[in-house]
């Protein structure tokens, strides 16, 4: 019988991989202007999360959807007085705010008239009318969006994972952290609470 000698192989660096480049939140009443936004940004070579076409049938709907979002690298907001009326909608904006993540509001042409508080709750948002630009500002955003996006899909899984097994794991964590804060990125309180909880696992 041979002796094998204990392995000192390092597990892989986890792939913290964004989900998805952007996540189109929109009310039920724009489902159009949705599909058409989707197929645009997909021409654009842009990943899109519709729920419609990515939710699958009998699954936490709610819950996905959260997941949807913290995977994503940028939201876009389909701008109308259905969408400002939507308390799922104002859920998903106050998600990714929450996270710090990019938001784009794209305001169509058709949806140019819509209540004043509209100025209100989108006063720090980039707005877009055409889709062009909407796809202009998704790409922008994509570098530090995806690595945001890829701490946030990791707090969602927790330390607990077998993916975090291993120093190198954690050093990736810490690395992704720092370029993110230098870009003057803040963590949420999910990520800040991983990193800690990783932290005391190692």
């Amino acid at each position: 019988m041979t002796d094998v000698a204990p392995s000192t192989h390092e597990p892989e660096a986890p792939d913290f991989t964004a989900a998805h480049d952007s996540f189109i939140s929109y009310a039920r009443e724009d489902e159009a202007t949705a599909d058409v936004l989707e197929a645009r940004l997909q021409e654009a070579s842009l990943s899109v999360f519709l729920d419609r076409r990515s939710l699958l049938v009998g699954v936490d709907w709610h819950a996905e959807l959260m997941t949807a979002i913290s995977g994503a690298a940028t939201l876009v907001v389909i701008v109308s007085e259905a969408w400002l009326r939507s308390p799922m909608c104002q859920e998903e904006l106050a998600m990714a705010r929450n996270q710090g993540k990019s938001v784009i509001a794209y305001l169509p042409a058709e949806n140019q008239a819509s209540p004043s508080n509209r100025e209100a709750l989108l006063a720090d948002l980039p707005v877009a009318s055409r889709v062009a630009d909407v796809a202009r500002l998704v790409r922008e955003a994509l570098p530090f969006g995806r690595l945001q996006a890829r701490l946030e899909l990791a707090a969602d899984l927790g330390p607990s994972s077998s993916e975090y097994a291993g120093a190198r794991g954690r050093r990736d964590l810490h690395e992704i952290l720092r370029v993110l804060l230098s870009a003057g990125f803040k963590p949420s309180a999910a990520v800040a609470r991983f990193q800690t909880e990783v932290d005391r696992a190692h």
